[in-house]
């Protein structure tokens, strides 16, 4: 069926809609929706585990009366707010916010049945809260030693979506999907949907090529309303194939997740950009639109995405390091360290400079004999941690460069807060204050951030936390104005100054907070000592005896700078809008 005709004859105003994230997402369909609706007020309950890149169209036509998700903004290339949200906010919408783990169990639950899925009670949050005041959480003693506090258990009400959207590489005409992995939330949304899910695919197939592929995840077909033929239907996002199957992999486009901010923090763009992107119907409409080259560009094994050039040159290799290279280098250092001391199994790495850290502390200790995985949440385990392995955790190198691939269950719920926990986790923070606490959702202002992600979960589950932030009062706060995630677990908040450090109990205390007095700051920059004086905190921490922190050597800016992508993140002017020929490649750094 096209997919026009199955949104038109699946779903009605009203619905709870739900866009899974396998990890990529069907986002020809976010667009088929967006066109079938717009200017109607539908009033929609929307789901999908990130509103980023195409997924702002929902929101910038006011599709939804009420938008769940874990993460608001823009993820690439790293995590950053964007003022759609905070526009919306003012407007009255109801942003609901969840963790990564609580959504997918949420769902599991849904699919399975249940009223709730049981989770850990947790550390009290700002997250947390809200869900229980919207009547999604609840903590209730635990049936067998009801009173002991410290084994309460967290419910989370099922999520029950009416109609679930994914994208597969196959399908055939009886209504089989063939996915494959990572999985990201896997099908747990479109087993839970009251009516069904409608599936868009890269390739209609004859039932006997996926009888050939006996192995891979084939949603069952009693569950498919309808197998919707859209080539490159998660575009801008990648979309992964086993080799030898006839299907198309293609990588992030990573110029249309820039223009997608742009017209998304920009009202005077936005409805040029709209008009253009919504005109562009159906599966070859959209092809013609963003260009037949830059698609061939995204496929091509041997390409890079094409990304605009900031039109500065790329870093020198013996160039000083910048003070970000510093603070990764100093949280590289301290991973490695922990992980030698702890003897932790597994590093659990967020998006931008905690990646960034997590895969040069895997290259130290590689060099030095220690063998540690790091992980990404949406099921990449043991990821490429050299020059080849990408700079975008959710991009098609780190799936393709992984050694294990699976879902976010069996990350982020097992391998990072399961039974057998020695995971340490790498994340960043908008604000921390002397708990740990970390606020990555909204500033007391009404400015609204990014949102949890796996974060909440890291924090209250893996075994120890290592945090990345700027030294500044902006960030290092007395107390944070929401709390995303709990800070029990913080051991280390790593800055471009100076490195934060304390010894926790192996029992966090009840009410998941240390003093300040709990701190000390050791790793100072010989070349200015007492710059941690400026990172907010007071009354200043001990300051440790240790020795200064000696300067990057040459060999980490090697490895770090062979890691990252040469040039400058930000672009300088406007991308052109659909139908611009692909640019160049960018050069990438390739050896240490």
């Amino acid at each position: 069926m096209p997919l026009a005709e199955a949104v038109a004859a699946f779903t009605s105003p009203g619905d709870h809609l739900h866009f899974a994230s396998t990890p990529s997402r069907s986002n020809a369909a976010v667009r088929a929706v967006a066109r079938h609706y717009r200017d109607s007020g539908p009033a929609f309950v929307l789901s999908t585990t990130g509103f980023h890149s195409t997924a702002h169209l929902l929101a910038l036509l006011g599709l939804g009366r009420r938008y769940l998700s874990c993460f608001f903004g823009d993820n690439y290339p790293q995590p950053r707010p964007n003022d759609l949200y905070t526009r919306l906010l003012r407007e009255g919408a109801d942003l609901q916010h969840w963790s990564l783990r609580g959504y997918v169990e949420a769902l599991r639950a849904g699919a399975q049945g249940l009223p709730y899925a049981v989770v850990p009670a947790q550390s009290p949050t700002t997250l947390t809260a809200e869900l229980a005041a919207a009547g999604r959480f609840h903590t209730v003693p635990d049936p067998a030693e009801p009173a002991d506090p410290r084994r309460r258990v967290g419910l989370l009400a099922a999520l029950r979506p009416d109609v679930a959207f994914l994208h597969a590489p196959l399908g055939d005409p009886t209504g089989r999907a063939a996915f494959f992995a990572p999985y990201g939330e896997a099908h747990w949304g479109a087993a839970a949907a009251v009516r069904g899910a409608v599936v868009t695919v890269e390739r209609v197939v004859e039932p006997a090529v996926l009888d050939a592929v006996p192995n891979a995840s084939v949603l069952p077909p009693h569950r498919v309303l309808a197998v919707c033929p859209e080539p490159y239907g998660a575009h801008p996002q990648p979309l992964y194939v086993p080799a030898g199957l006839p299907a198309t992999r293609y990588r992030d486009d990573v110029e249309h997740y820039l223009l997608w901010r742009e017209a998304a923090g920009a009202p005077d763009r936005m409805r040029r950009f709209l008009d253009r992107v919504l005109a562009a119907e159906g599966p070859h409409g959209y092809r013609d639109a963003v260009g037949p080259g830059r698609l061939a560009a995204l496929r091509s094994p041997a390409a890079a995405p094409p990304t605009r050039s900031s039109g500065r040159p790329p870093t020198p290799r013996e160039a000083p390091p910048t003070p970000t290279e510093l603070m990764i280098v100093r949280a590289a250092r301290v991973i490695a360290r922990q992980v030698e001391r702890r003897r932790y199994r597994v590093v659990l790495a967020g998006i931008g400079q905690s990646y960034d850290a997590a895969r040069l502390a895997r290259r130290l200790l590689g060099e030095r004999g220690t063998e540690v995985p790091v992980m990404v949440e949406t099921g990449m385990y043991d990821v490429d941690c050299g020059p080849g392995g990408g700079t975008f955790p959710l991009g098609l190198e780190a799936v393709a460069g992984s050694r294990r691939l699976t879902g976010i269950e069996d990350v982020l719920s097992t391998l990072t807060c399961g039974a057998d926990n020695r995971c340490l986790g790498v994340v960043g923070a908008a604000q921390i204050d002397p708990g740990g606490d970390i606020n990555s959702t909204r500033t007391a202002d009404g400015r609204h951030l990014v949102g949890s992600g796996g974060a909440h979960d890291i924090g209250s589950a893996a075994d120890e936390v290592v945090v990345l932030t700027r030294c500044t009062p902006r960030r290092m706060v007395p107390r944070v104005d929401y709390v995303t995630t709990p800070g029990a677990r913080v051991t280390h908040v790593v800055t471009d100054s100076a490195t934060f450090v304390r010894d926790l109990p192996r029992t966090p205390p009840p009410d998941g907070t240390v003093g300040l007095d709990g701190w000390s700051v050791r790793d100072l920059d010989p070349a200015a000592p007492r710059a941690y004086e400026r990172c907010g905190w007071r009354p200043l921490p001990h300051r440790s005896t240790d020795l200064p922190w000696p300067v990057p050597t040459p060999r980490e800016l090697r490895l770090l700078r062979a890691l990252q992508r040469t040039g400058a993140d930000e672009p300088d002017a406007p991308a052109p809008l659909f139908g611009a020929p692909p640019h160049a490649p960018d050069r990438r750094t390739t050896t240490p």
